[in-house]
């Protein structure tokens, strides 16, 4: 962690800030070029590493903006706060699904495709990490908007929340209802890269 090196070893830190974001960089130009063997859980990990990252960031206007426009049927306008919000943070899930629906509907099905599989990417990585079931098998998010993106997808109601420690490891622990079937379950996220990177800021 750069903040416990002295004086004199500014420079390694930079240094080593720059070649992560020259491969995150370049994990993203593949998903830019929607290259099919862009690695998403590459992307969402160099991500965390680099400045812009932040997970507790609060995007609220620009996101209340973006669903406004939509709702209002200005698709463009709301296409153009979505970018802004990808110009910050490209792995935000809310803002490509907006693009998928928003290019969709003004007949742009190059770009809603392009975007579909982006969020297909983003959402299969997080799933491929574990099965949620327990804090061994948890699903591993860079953020909270990872977290709710999944319990949507899985048609999850939440019905209370807690964060636990176990062998060193931060989860979050949602009690849920299945929408569909009524069911209940517990389903834990693996939050040590937003809480690290919040630990590292106090």
């Amino acid at each position: 962690n750069c903040r416990y090196f002295g004086r004199h070893d500014s420079g390694l830190c930079a240094s080593a800030e720059a070649d992560e974001n020259s491969l995150y960089d370049s994990e993203l130009a593949k998903v830019k070029a929607c290259d099919e063997s862009s690695d998403f859980t590459q992307l969402r990990l160099l991500y965390s590493k680099t400045s812009k990252y932040n997970p507790y960031a609060s995007d609220r206007e620009k996101s209340g903006e973006m669903y406004r426009a939509f709702n209002e049927g200005k698709f463009e306008e709301a296409v153009k706060y979505a970018n802004q919000i990808l110009d910050k943070n490209y792995v935000d899930l809310d803002a490509h699904i907006l693009l998928t629906f928003a290019y969709q509907e003004t007949g742009n099905a190059e770009r809603s495709g392009f975007h579909d599989f982006v969020v297909n990417g983003l959402l299969n990585s997080i799933l491929a990490s574990g099965d949620g079931e327990s804090t061994k098998t948890a699903y591993v998010v860079i953020s909270v908007k990872e977290e709710y993106a999944i319990l949507e997808l899985l048609g999850l109601k939440v019905d209370e929340q807690s964060l636990v420690n176990e062998g060193g490891h931060s989860y979050d622990v949602f009690k849920v209802t299945d929408l569909k079937t009524g069911q209940g379950s517990v389903l834990f996220f693996n939050v040590d890269i937003p809480l690290g990177w919040l630990e590292r800021k106090i």
